[in-house]
């Protein structure tokens, strides 16, 4: 964290934000966190040609509802600055919302509209 006294949230991530070249290049660098899960959500894919020369192709979190369903991934701790650039970085084609996380975290995380 960049500033104690500058306000932190947490991000579940469960897709490109988990890649330590992509973090470094978003917030300046690498992000720490602990393995989690979400349930009542799927992993769909989103086609995103716009985005990146490498890639257009993204994973985007589905609610389903069913206790079964289970996606597996990251909480990282972010100031609210980051979350801005975060933000910016998943576009409109993502929605943040507030979730509480297997672990009983409340974290962030982006989902399909």
């Amino acid at each position: 964290m960049s500033s104690s006294a500058e306000t932190s949230v947490f991000i579940f991530s469960y897709g490109t934000l988990q890649d330590q070249k992509i973090q470094e290049e978003l917030y300046g660098r690498t992000l720490s966190g602990h393995q989690d899960s979400l349930s009542g959500y799927i992993l769909s894919t989103i086609n995103l040609p716009e985005n990146s020369l490498e890639q257009n192709t993204y994973f985007i979190a589905e609610y389903t509802g069913n206790p079964n369903d289970r996606i597996t991934g990251f909480c990282y701790e972010i100031t609210s600055a980051e979350l801005l650039i975060t933000d910016a970085y998943e576009g409109e084609a993502y929605t943040r919302k507030s979730v509480r996380l297997n672990s009983g975290r409340m974290c962030l995380v982006y989902t399909k509209a």
